[in-house]
This record gives structure tokens, sequence and C-alpha cells, in this order.
């Protein structure tokens, strides 16, 4: 009804409750967090802190069950707190190691992180079991560019070189699966004409 200081009253007073069902701290994270986020503006540091509590006993909570730590490492990666979305994400893996969403987000954390090689290695794993999806193909293409610039202006320009090749391949295995994404075919004729001189 638009009435957020009631809202918050209620949520305060649940807040207190004795509870150790996981989905109930999780469903209260999530009421919680749809006051305190909103568009165009920064939480306030005590909301932000006071949701996290809430997702954090719902973690704490949550033994096994990987739909409760995936909600609550979602939460933390879309509030962009990525170094507690990440271990939550691992845990997640290692209970559904088929889950390929909870894989991406993954491989995006590390690479938010500066940890490109975990997410070169998580992404090749996605391409292993999902070799259909062309999404993993994009982004693995994006950061061995990228590794491959690092490496080219540090002056190793054979290894450079590889990871451009290696950049191709995958852009171009993107293509073949889905190849009407413009961006993608810039991104591959910028290299080919740019980085791997094969016009």
């Amino acid at each position: 009804a638009g009435d957020e200081k009631k809202a918050r009253e209620s949520l305060d007073r649940a807040a207190k409750i004795d509870s150790a069902d996981p989905s109930f701290w999780n469903r209260l994270g999530k009421l919680y967090a749809s006051i305190v986020f909103k568009p165009d503006t920064e939480p306030k540091s005590e909301d932000l802190a006071r949701v996290n509590q809430i997702f954090k006993k719902a973690a704490e909570h949550a033994g096994e069950d990987a739909a409760i730590l995936k909600d609550v490492a979602d939460y933390y990666a879309a509030s962009r707190q990525i170094k507690e979305a990440i271990p939550l994400y691992i845990k997640v893996l290692e209970l559904q190691p088929d889950d390929a969403g909870a894989r991406e987000r993954l491989a995006t954390g590390f690479m938010l992180t500066n940890q490109r090689d975990k997410a070169v290695e998580m992404l090749e794993e996605i391409i292993k079991l999902h070799p259909e999806k062309y999404q993993s193909y994009d982004l693995l293409a994006q950061l061995l560019e990228d590794n491959a610039r690092t490496l080219d202006r540090a002056n190793q320009k054979e290894r450079a070189k590889a990871e451009f090749a290696k950049a191709v391949a995958n852009y171009e295995q993107s293509l073949l699966i889905n190849p009407g994404r413009a961006t993608t075919t810039l991104r591959l004729a910028e290299l080919l004409i740019g980085a791997v001189r094969d016009s």
C-alpha cells in the first residue's frame, strides 16, 4: 500500500522472532531488500547491514539447502558484495555440481574480484558441461582478450598472440551457436583486424 514506515516496523518485529527456518529468513531478507534497495539511490549503510544480517541468518540455517544458499549468494551479488557471494556459490556448486547458473555467477564474481585465472577455469568447466550456451564462450573470449592485452602491454608478445588466438576461437564458437549477435561479430572483427592481423 506504499506505507514504508509501517512495513519497516512489521519487518523489524519479524526480525526479532527466534526461528531456525531458513525460508523464513530468506523471505524476510527479500522483503527487507525490496524496501531498502531503490532504483538510482544507494542504500544507507545501516539498512545494508540490517539486510545482510537477515540473509546471514538464512545462510546459517540453510544447511545443505542449495536453493536458499543460491538466493543469499544472489542477494550479495546483486548488492555488489561479491566477496560474500563467492563462497556461497562455491558451496552451491558442491551441493549441485550441474548448476550452470551458479557456475556463471561464480565466474562473473571471480572476474569482478580480478581472480581472472579462476574465472577462466570456471568458464571452461561451464563450456564442458553446457557446450550449447553461447554466453559462456562470449565471457571467456572477453576474459582471454583482456589477458592478451595485459600480456601485450607487458611485452610478452608470444603469450599475448596465443591468448588472442584463443579469444578469436571462442568468439567464433559463440557466433556458430548464435549467429545474430552484432556485438560479438564486431568484437571478433576488431580482434582479427587489430591484434591478430588477419584481415
